[in-house]
């Protein structure tokens, strides 16, 4: 993959030679699933999101024919444990709102029909009294959670990475 540079007036080449590993030809992708995170050449998580919608309609709709009649402190056990599991929401930072406002409806709809609320019910109501919090303070936690992960890290390369770029940040504001 190659990542196109964020100033179009930086680009030098459009085309580049092909890349063989053991003489076979590797393919250039716009894409590319690592590890669970989706990875495009744009650098924007709008693909991540997408797989992340899909990912929690997935688990939602295994889980409610099995546990539907269960319940609800079993359910919620059961929500929190596979439904809120977003593997790696912490990692985004470039998305689109038009991306990033449907995976919070679609978080909502998901606690909706598996706690048999009705489509117009308050969705404050509802997660108050489920006592689950909504998809942004989800979101932000995960965020925050990563970001302290990453500051606190031991390993010598992150830390060499967080100096030298703390000091581009400190850098460029004086």
């Amino acid at each position: 993959m190659i990542f196109n540079p964020t100033c179009k007036h930086k680009t030098v080449c459009c085309t580049f030679p092909k890349f063989t590993l053991n003489g076979a030809c590797l393919n250039y992708v716009s894409e590319f699933k690592y590890l669970g995170h989706m990875i495009s050449n744009s650098l924007c998580d709008n693909d991540d999101v997408q797989r992340e919608i899909r990912c929690l309609f997935v688990r939602t709709n295994i889980w409610l024919p099995r546990f539907g009649k269960c319940s609800v402190s079993i359910k919620l056990s059961l929500f929190r444990a596979y439904c809120m599991c977003f593997y790696d929401i912490g990692l985004w930072s470039k998305y689109s709102v038009t991306v990033f406002k449907p995976i919070e409806a679609r978080y909502n709809k998901c606690i909706k029909s598996f706690f048999n609320y009705r489509k117009l019910d308050s969705v404050t109501d509802m997660l108050s009294e489920l006592g689950l919090p909504t998809f942004r303070t989800v979101f932000n936690k995960c965020v925050h959670k990563f970001n302290q992960r990453w500051l606190t890290s031991v390993n010598g390369a992150v830390r060499h990475f967080i100096r030298s770029c703390t000091s581009v940040c400190t850098s460029s504001v004086h």
